[in-house]
């Protein structure tokens, strides 16, 4: 059992594209970003008919820009924005549904400037956190084998290259609902009891957090 790289294709750009407004009619939003450096968030638009991909730059509140990147394949999912290469950057994570396959896109300019294949996991294992782990600049992925209950985190370098490590395994009904800071939150769906992980390099130590707040509250997922 493993998640090393294997050749796939990537997400393919269309030569230019296809929309000429950024406020689609139909659309779902993803994680909020500082994709032009000004220290404010701003949003990354999908849109769910046609496939097209869309950021709004923001100054505050007012938008400023609305530049669209390109136009991919439905079956082509944004699973999360990341630092693959500790520049500051958000690379756009993709996920094939159908094959598994993985692929980042490094953008200039709003702009896709060259897509990655980061490998072809198989459909069991799922990106359950993104965040930072062993002091390193880049960002990391946290990987849930849903079969087995196995962990394994995608390290990466500066080169945007990664090796993995596999810290243990916590099988179902524990769910991952955060990653970052070298830990990872775990939550249990039967008892509604948490518990985090504190991983270095490829241990683990854990470590439950005894409050249980009551079945109408839920720990909502997150990563950093």
């Amino acid at each position: 059992m493993s998640l090393t790289p294997a050749a796939a294709p990537t997400p393919t750009p269309a030569a230019t594209p296809t929309r000429a407004s950024a406020t689609p009619a139909v659309s779902v939003i993803s994680p909020v970003a500082d994709f032009n450096g000004d220290h404010h968030s701003d949003l990354l638009w999908r849109n769910s008919q046609s496939g097209d991909v869309a950021i709004w730059l923001l100054d505050g509140t007012s938008v400023i820009q609305t530049p669209v990147i390109v136009n991919v394949p439905l079956n082509w999912k944004i699973i999360g924005l990341a630092d693959l290469n500790g520049d500051g950057h958000h690379e756009l994570i993709w996920r094939n549904q159908s094959t598994g396959e993985v692929g980042a896109w490094y953008l200039t300019n709003f702009q896709l400037s060259s897509g990655v294949n980061l490998g072809t996991p198989a459909l069991n294992w799922r990106l359950r956190g993104i965040g930072k782990f062993n002091a390193n600049p880049s960002d990391a992925f946290v990987w849930h084998d849903s079969n087995t209950g196995t962990i394994a985190i995608w390290n990466f370098n500066s080169a945007g290259q990664f090796s993995s490590s596999f810290p243990g395994a916590a099988p179902y009904p524990w769910e991952i609902y955060g990653a970052g800071n070298s830990e990872i939150l775990w939550y249990n769906l039967s008892t509604s009891q948490c518990a985090v992980w504190s991983v270095n390099g490829s241990a683990a130590t854990g470590s439950a957090i005894n409050i249980f707040p009551g079945p109408t509250w839920l720990v909502q997922p997150f990563s950093n």
